[in-house]
C-alpha cells in the first residue's frame, strides 16, 4: 500500500479544524488531500461502499467562504471543512444504506442518522460510507455486495469488525475521523487490530436513531454508536458533539462533565485495572508488554 502520507493526512482532526479557522489552510485543501490518498489506498483496502465526493466539494467551498468572512473564528463550528466517513450501518441522507446485505443493495436513507446530523452541525463534511460485515455479524469486514476490507498495516489481514472500513481508513490516513457503532466490540475490535482509537461510549448516551437494524429491550441498550479517531483528543471532541438525548430514542445520558484532576494529568483517587488476561484467549507477549508500559505510566501519574 502506499505509504507516502502529507501533513494533512496525518494531522488530527481537531488541529486540522484550528488550521481551518485560523485560516492558515482551506477546507478545500484539506479535502482534497484526504481525497487524494483515499484514491490511492482504496484500491489495496476495499473499504469503501459509497462517496459523495462532488457534493463533499461543494461544502468545502461553502466552509471555506465561512471561515474567511468570519469576524470570530472562535465561533465557527467546532469541526467547520473537517472530513469524515461514516459506517454503513448508518443512514446518510441519499446515499446506500446496505448493511451489507443483498436484500438491501437497492436501499438509499431518506434521512440521515442523527449522530450524522449533529457532525453536519459540527461542520464536519461527510465524504463517504465504509463496509461492514454482512449484518454486522462477523468480526472480520466482509460481505457478498461489497467484498472484503484488508488491514491497510497487512493487506492479507483482516481489519476487523464490524466496523472495520472505518477503522481501515482513519489507520490509512484517508479519513481524519468516522463514526462506528459497537455491541460486542465492533468499534474495539477494529480499533486495536488497526491501531486507531475507538471508543464504545457509555450505554444510553448516544442516540442511535437512524442505525440500521436498531433493537429494541437489552439490544437496544447495548448497542452504542461512537468515534473512531487518529488520537482520543479526536474522540472526546467527536463524542462530546454526538452524545445526549435526541427525543427519537431511548438515549437518556447526558455527558457529563470533565473532571478537573484529569485535565490536569493527575490521576490520584482513579483505579485503573490492567487486563493482562481474559481467562479464555491467549495474549501476545508484545500486547501484554504494552498493557504493562501503559500501566506504569498511569502509576507515575498518581
Amino acid at each position: 500500500m502506499p505509504s507516502d502520507r502529507g501533513a494533512l493526512t496525518t494531522a488530527p482532526a481537531w488541529r486540522l479544524a484550528e488550521l481551518i479557522r485560523r485560516r492558515e489552510v482551506s477546507p478545500v485543501e484539506v479535502l482534497d488531500a484526504h481525497v487524494a490518498r483515499l484514491d490511492a489506498v482504496e484500491p489495496h483496502l476495499n473499504a469503501v461502499v459509497a462517496e459523495r465526493l462532488d457534493d463533499a466539494r461543494r461544502e468545502a467551498h461553502a466552509a471555506e467562504a465561512r471561515a474567511r468572512v468570519s469576524a470570530d473564528p472562535a465561533s465557527l463550528p467546532p469541526l467547520l471543512g473537517v472530513p469524515c466517513t461514516i459506517k454503513d450501518f448508518l443512514a446518510v441522507r441519499g446515499l446506500p444504506w446496505t448493511a451489507g446485505l443483498h436484500a438491501r443493495a437497492a436501499v438509499r436513507a431518506d434521512d440521515d442518522a442523527a449522530v450524522v446530523t449533529r457532525l453536519r452541525a459540527a461542520g464536519a463534511i461527510i465524504v463517504a460510507k465504509t463496509n461492514v460485515p454482512e449484518g454486522g455479524m462477523w468480526m472480520e469486514t466482509s460481505n457478498p455486495l461489497h467484498g472484503r476490507t484488508r488491514n491497510p498495516w497487512d493487506p492479507a489481514r483482516t481489519p476487523g469488525g464490524s466496523s472495520g472500513g472505518e477503522a481501515a481508513l482513519v489507520a490509512a490516513g484517508a479519513s481524519p475521523l468516522g463514526l462506528g457503532s459497537d455491541i460486542a466490540g465492533s468499534i474495539r475490535i477494529p480499533a486495536g487490530m488497526c491501531g486507531v482509537i475507538g471508543h464504545k461510549p457509555t450505554e444510553l448516551l448516544v442516540p442511535n436513531t437512524g442505525h440500521w437494524g436498531a433493537s429494541t429491550g437489552e439490544a437496544e441498550r447495548m448497542l452504542c454508536t461512537g468515534p473512531l479517531t487518529r488520537c482520543v483528543r479526536d474522540a472526546e471532541l467527536v463524542l462530546e458533539l454526538i452524545a445526549g438525548p435526541d427525543g427519537a430514542s431511548r438515549t437518556t445520558r447526558t455527558l457529563a462533565p470533565r473532571e478537573p484532576a484529569l485535565d490536569a494529568g493527575d490521576l490520584r483517587g482513579v483505579t485503573v485495572v490492567p487486563l493482562l488476561a481474559t481467562g479464555r484467549i491467549r495474549i501476545a507477549p508484545v500486547m501484554r508488554a504494552a498493557v504493562e508500559r501503559a500501566t506504569a505510566a498511569l502509576e507515575a501519574r498518581g
